[in-house]
């Protein structure tokens, strides 16, 4: 893994198998962690690792800025939070057949698509759970966001910071 912006792309393969679609990382708001249906067009779903000396990263997420830290509680089920500075130090571990999880130096249990119904669900929050053999649950892929993608991120950034400020007048 070299420091650079890339999509955390579930390696679960039911999502495919039952809804035809992959699901990836996104940030759900400024304090969640989430994931949803992978679009490689929306900055929310964009994290950039940065190496510290340890060789573990931090991941922050482009659109918000914001840092993957981890669980309030080290407890099964806790949902993985944002942090305005980086935290916990993350951490990736390869699984094989290019499959990796994630977890933190707190707290090695795995981030996992909470409500993921077996493949059926749509979208949800990450949450600490185990679920990490090749193709279960808690796995994903990391995929590079290609340079040209990187380009147009400023611009749709701004537009969508655009878009909720003129929703946000229509709704008053």
């Amino acid at each position: 893994i070299v420091e650079r912006y890339y999509d955390l792309v579930s390696s679960y393969p039911q999502f495919l198998n039952k809804q035809g679609v992959e699901k990836a990382w996104v940030a759900n708001s400024n304090t969640q962690v989430g994931w949803k249906t992978f679009n490689y067009l929306d900055p929310a779903q964009i994290f950039k690792f940065t190496h510290l000396p340890s060789g573990n990263f931090t991941i922050q997420n482009y659109d918000n800025d914001q840092y993957v830290n981890g669980a309030e509680r080290a407890s099964v089920g806790e949902k993985i939070l944002f942090t305005s500075t980086p935290g916990y130090e993350q951490i990736a571990k390869p699984i094989g057949s290019l499959q990796w999880i994630f977890y933190n130096n707190n707290y090695n249990v795995a981030y996992h698509p909470q409500d993921h119904s077996t493949g059926s669900g749509s979208n949800g929050d990450l949450c600490a759970y185990n679920n990490n053999a090749i193709n279960d649950i808690s796995t994903w892929f990391i995929r590079m966001v290609p340079d040209s993608v990187m380009e147009k991120m400023p611009a749709v950034k701004a537009q969508n910071a655009i878009n909720s400020q003129l929703s946000a007048l229509v709704n008053e």
